[in-house]
């Protein structure tokens, strides 16, 4: 979540910060808005050399809200299960003024990212 945004409760901020403490937070885009980053997850035990599956999760919000805590839940039930889960930061129109032709680049831009920086993920972008 963009702690810049001036109408977001504090508490919110505070919830986002303890969903997201566990995880390693990697910029993927850097855009004339601000940077996007990916919060990835990893399974007990897990390493660079590892090659697991990856579950990428985009938040709702209807290329709104920024809600990149939604599927925090979902990303942890698969690092159970053994896989590597992220979730992923893209622009919104209430954060960055943008239109979802953005969202829809940046959603494409972090797959990529992950997908050319498989090696550093510990992931299979085979899987």
């Amino acid at each position: 979540m963009d702690s810049s945004d001036k109408t977001v409760s504090p508490i919110a901020v505070i919830r986002d910060e303890e969903l997201l403490k566990d995880a390693e937070s990697i910029v993927y885009k850097r855009t004339e808005q601000g940077e996007l980053t990916l919060h990835c997850f990893y399974p007990e035990g897990h390493s660079e050399n590892d090659r697991r599956s990856a579950i990428i999760l985009f938040h709702g919000g209807k290329w709104d809200q920024s809600m990149v805590t939604q599927f925090v839940p979902q990303a942890l039930n698969f690092v159970a299960l053994g896989a590597v889960g992220i979730v992923t930061e893209y622009r919104t129109s209430s954060v960055h003024s943008t239109t979802p032709l953005e969202s829809i680049s940046d959603a494409q831009t972090a797959i990529l990212w992950i997908r050319k920086n498989n090696r550093y993920l510990g992931v299979d972008p085979k899987k």
